[in-house]
């Protein structure tokens, strides 16, 4: 008798931790989502500071990061301060480690880092036209991302789930 409650006790087990992946699994894809969003809010934010405002980018990067809140909003106030403070480190060496540190910190999927990490010469020049459409073109491929993200998002959650509670009801079988 002991050994059957011990048996259905570890199967519940099983089973729990099966959901409980599912679940975390599925936080972990509305954080990225939301975290995109928020890239993307930042991206075109940073966008008019510099075209209507007249910023220079580690000042606009500073007060991007003041309105966009989380990771993301942290990540360019960061930024902008290492930027203000770079002494004679070049901007690219600069702006890849701070992509670095952001692939590290956050949940954004790799398209939207390395879109991010591409724009890092362009927006290192001089010329206004150029970070412009840098910015701009960046934030629309973000934002096509973010929104398949956003459409793909139940189905992945509910796939994911049913598959880790198959995984554990598999496991339960082969136990027994």
């Amino acid at each position: 008798m002991l050994v059957i409650s011990g048996k259905g006790l570890g199967c519940l087990c099983i089973l729990a931790a099966g959901i409980g992946m599912g679940m975390r699994y599925g936080k972990l894809l509305y954080r990225r989502n939301r975290e995109s969003r928020a890239l993307v809010k930042g991206l075109e934010l940073l966008y008019g500071e510099l075209e209507y405002r007249c910023a220079i980018l580690p000042e606009a990067m500073i007060v991007c990061g003041e309105k966009v809140s989380g990771t993301i909003g942290c990540w360019f106030a960061d930024t902008g301060r290492r930027l203000l403070t770079s002494d004679g480190i070049p901007f690219c060496t600069l702006w890849e480690a701070q992509i670095k540190e952001l692939y590290e910190r956050s949940h954004l999927e790799w398209d939207s880092i390395e879109e991010l990490g591409s724009i890092g010469a362009h927006i290192s020049g001089t010329d206004k036209q150029t970070q412009l459409q840098a910015i701009h073109t960046a934030c629309e491929r973000i934002q096509k991302t973010e929104q398949l993200q956003k459409q793909k998002l139940p189905e992945r959650i509910r796939l994911f789930s049913s598959l880790l509670v198959l995984a554990g009801a598999f496991i339960i079988i082969l136990l027994f």
